[in-house]
């Protein structure tokens, strides 16, 4: 995998704002998972964001900024979304660590900026393979990607924002430094 997302970032221009936002849905106890479906689940969402942003800074030095979509399952643990909770939370701490700077100077090896956005369910084609689940109150994409361009704007090296479904759905930032 990673020779592969090498030679694929190689080929790209210089990427100033990366957007991550891989996933799909896996219900299930963990003693039920086979090793193929937490594999699969761990090079999506740890392995696929560790290895494209490294080979970013590889080759470009820095990023100004990173983007990355994880879940209200990074904050609320699910029995049947055990994987799944461990892969949201890790990619939020992994994006945080990226906004830390190694010194005053513009950090290199880093992002300027880091937006950590956690949706709690959306309305996308994520629930495909679920067809009986009910998405009726779910967040528009939308709205969801207007609420995440609006969050950038500003200065921050690092902001966690949750997108809370229900009437209105709403905003809540979490941290900014």
């Amino acid at each position: 995998m990673p020779k592969r997302i090498g030679e694929l970032v190689a080929g790209l221009p210089e990427i100033d704002v990366c957007v991550y936002a891989a996933g799909f849905s896996q219900e299930g106890s963990l003693d039920k998972l086979s090793d193929q479906d937490i594999e699969g689940m761990l090079d999506v969402g740890v392995r696929g964001l560790v290895y494209v942003v490294r080979e970013l800074l590889r080759k470009q030095g820095s990023l100004a900024e990173l983007i990355t979509i994880t879940s209200s399952s990074q904050y609320t643990p699910r029995p049947k979304e055990a994987v799944y909770n461990f892969v949201k939370a890790g990619e939020a701490l992994f994006s945080s660590a990226l906004a830390e700077p190694e010194s005053k100077e513009e950090p290199k090896g880093r992002a300027r900026k880091v937006l950590v956005a956690a949706p709690s369910g959306m309305k996308t084609a994520f629930w495909r393979d679920n067809p009986d689940k009910d998405t009726s109150d779910y967040l528009e994409a939308g709205w969801v990607a207007g609420q995440i361009f609006d969050a950038r704007q500003g200065d921050y090296r690092y902001k966690e924002i949750r997108l809370l479904k229900g009437a209105p759905p709403t905003v809540q930032e979490v941290e900014t430094r």
